[in-house]
């Protein structure tokens, strides 16, 4: 639904330098920024990103964020 919380994926790295740490529901205070690259069309769309639901580095450096919009928000903002 488009009222739905938006996630992102990401690289582990980005929410905890650890290892061996395997992270789950725990706040961050970080921000997402799409649009980063200079060969965007379009201008830089910044989100909080405020819960870490899942990251590790331990054998996969992977992520998943919850970000403080909606998936109707992201789409509005491009």
């Amino acid at each position: 639904p488009s009222g739905a919380p938006a996630y992102l994926i990401t690289a582990g790295h980005c929410i905890d330098q650890s290892v061996t740490a395997v992270t789950r529901d725990r706040a961050v205070n970080k921000t997402a920024i799409f649009h980063y690259f200079a060969s965007a069309t379009s201008g830089q769309v910044r989100v909080r990103a405020p819960l870490a639901v899942y990251s590790t580095m331990k054998g996969t450096d992977l992520a998943i964020v919850r970000l403080d919009a909606t998936l109707a928000d992201l789409a509005g903002r491009g």
